[in-house]
């Protein structure tokens, strides 16, 4: 990984198309998707519900997934009324809230 340093977005529940090019590989998934720089050089993307930067810890492998332990030096919500994007089982879902 080129940089240790990294921010984590929260989709909001009607970002389900960017999701899913963010999962896709051999694309620019940044082309003609709106985000800003964070104060710590990170990209933050627009329409996001929150966001938290991070610095990489440790790493785990975990099968064909990597599970990884960070360190969150600044989180915030970035205002938004909107829910967040749930994906649970390969579905998109939404928070039940008594």
């Amino acid at each position: 990984r080129p940089s240790a340093h990294f921010a984590v977005n929260v989709l909001a529940a009607d970002q389900a198309a960017l999701c899913l090019r963010f999962a896709r590989r051999g694309i620019d998934r940044f082309l003609d998707v709106a985000w800003h720089e964070s104060r710590r050089g990170n990209p933050l993307l627009d329409g996001a519900v929150a966001w938290l930067e991070c610095e990489l810890v440790d790493e785990h492998d975990a099968g064909d997934h990597t599970i990884v332990v960070a360190a969150v030096h600044e989180l915030d919500t970035t205002g938004s009324d909107a829910e967040p994007l749930i994906v649970f089982r390969g579905r998109y879902g939404r928070l039940q809230l008594d």
